[in-house]
């Protein structure tokens, strides 16, 4: 219900990954004066409730879903278990975009 509230009209956003913008789970990069790049933080930037949703629900997945539990894994070994995490949320995000934009049902 609160993904459906801090969504409101998902044709707002014409592709996944502004979607995942809005709810400040994108990826980000930042450029120090020296030139170096600083990446692998998000940019928590958008919808604070709708982020926090999405990772209480990946938390959930991580441990219930197999195709999310691995997913979580491969990358907990890589990056640690908060990146992975969130990784997870936004995963969770893009495939909630496909489902609403094409109207599918959850059930199979």
């Amino acid at each position: 219900m609160l993904i459906s509230a801090e969504i409101v009209d998902i044709r707002r956003f014409p592709t996944p990954w502004k979607l995942v913008s809005y709810a400040g789970l994108a990826p980000g990069t930042r450029e120090s004066v020296a030139g170096k790049s600083k990446k692998g933080w998000i940019t928590k930037q958008g919808s604070p409730w709708l982020r926090w949703t999405m990772v209480q629900c990946a938390q959930v997945a991580a441990r219930h879903d197999p195709r999310m539990k691995a997913f979580y894994e491969r990358l907990r070994s890589k990056k640690g278990a908060a990146k992975a995490i969130t990784a997870v949320a936004k995963e969770m995000l893009v495939i909630l975009w496909y489902m609403l934009t094409r109207r599918h049902s959850t059930t199979a």
